[in-house]
């Protein structure tokens, strides 16, 4: 099965929801998200890694065209999800390490961070932590005891910003399954209509 055929059949957009027994790295509005995205008549599966075996966490992210989860180890699970899958990584205020990034890119997918637009600039902008203020999220990040506070603390992203980043990662998956799925520059003489498959109809259909 050809890498884009396998990515076509990938539809869900998985939510990651870390099951830690309090609000820790976890969206506050989870359930307004999974709502607003279903009534955008999108594929949604909300899912823990917790008691999965490894076979069952890579069957779930082979069936993932957009996997949107807050900082965690959960997000190692991205080499499984077909190409030109989107990976959505929701940081918490003061925490903008990305290396999971790294990890979604050099594994053929797309990378959107998301950072709380009410903490002001990631780089630039003073960032208050346990009664004590530091001048940018770069210093906090070299503060074991504020990259730890910073970290732990739950995701604020709601239910409209979800969907604008769904939206958004599912026109780059869509670009990104389009130009892999262009024929050969064959002349038109020997080309035949079952010699490749143009998914830009199914995203058509998508917000």
């Amino acid at each position: 099965v050809s890498d884009v055929n396998r990515a076509r059949r990938a539809t869900t957009v998985t939510i990651l929801y870390r099951d830690s027994g309090d609000f820790h790295r976890n969206l506050l509005d989870l359930e307004a998200i999974e709502r607003t995205l279903r009534s955008a008549q999108l594929r949604v599966a909300t899912v823990t890694f917790d008691d999965l075996a490894f076979r069952e966490q890579a069957a779930i992210m082979s069936r993932t065209a957009v996997f949107l989860a807050p900082h965690g180890a959960g997000l190692a699970n991205t080499a499984f999800i077909p190409v030109c899958g989107v990976v959505i990584e929701v940081h918490s205020c003061g925490h903008v390490l990305s290396y999971f990034g790294t990890l979604a890119v050099n594994s053929g997918k797309h990378y959107l961070p998301w950072y709380d637009p009410r903490c002001g600039h990631p780089v630039h902008s003073q960032l208050r932590v346990q009664d004590r203020v530091f001048p940018s999220v770069a210093a906090c990040t070299d503060s074991p005891v504020c990259r730890g506070s910073s970290r732990e603390s739950p995701a604020f992203l709601n239910e409209t910003q979800a969907l604008g980043l769904a939206k958004e990662a599912l026109r780059m998956r869509c670009e990104c399954l389009g130009r892999l799925a262009t024929p050969p520059q064959a002349p038109i003489a020997t080309r035949t209509s079952t010699s490749w498959v143009d998914p830009t109809t199914q995203c058509s259909t998508w917000p």
